[in-house]
């Protein structure tokens, strides 16, 4: 079940703010479209896309999202841990789902520090990201990732 809605001309990249927002941080164009698909056919506003740890923390510092989207594997010297890190400790509240086509027991062993409050592997299943993002909604559903992986 990867089929993903098809919304038309509503997959798009909006600049601004809305309350089911969400920046997606993915170096590959493909990945970004798709993740940006899927968050619109779930009636969420991608407010940014970004290709690198800096580009999304200036998108960040001009938007306020409910969530941010983070490949695990970014061009240049940081990862999407690093980024994810920055975000916590700037804004701790903000939901952060970091996707990878990596070994995801790999990727928990490599956190020193905040922590996503998700990790997906890819490839992702558009029903998992759409009902993680429905469960969103007000965080009252959200169960933390030191919660889950009990």
């Amino acid at each position: 079940m990867n089929d993903i809605p098809d919304k038309g001309d509503d997959m798009r990249c909006n600049p601004g703010a809305a309350t089911r927002s969400v920046i997606v941080v993915d170096d590959d164009p493909i990945n970004a479209m798709l993740l940006t698909e899927i968050c619109n056919a779930a009636d969420w506003e991608v407010t940014g896309c970004a290709t690198s740890s800096h580009e999304a923390l200036e998108m960040l510092d001009q938007s306020a999202p409910s969530c941010m989207i983070i490949d695990y594997k970014l061009d240049g010297e940081k990862t999407g841990l690093d980024l994810n890190y920055e975000i916590k400790r700037a804004r701790p509240e903000l939901f952060t789902i970091m996707v990878t086509g990596w070994d995801i027991n790999d990727i928990a062993a490599h956190i020193d520090g905040p922590q996503p409050d998700r990790i997906l592997r890819k490839p992702i299943p558009a029903n998992i990201l759409m009902d993680m993002l429905d469960g969103l909604v007000g965080h009252s559903n959200v169960v933390s990732l030191r919660s889950a992986s009990n």
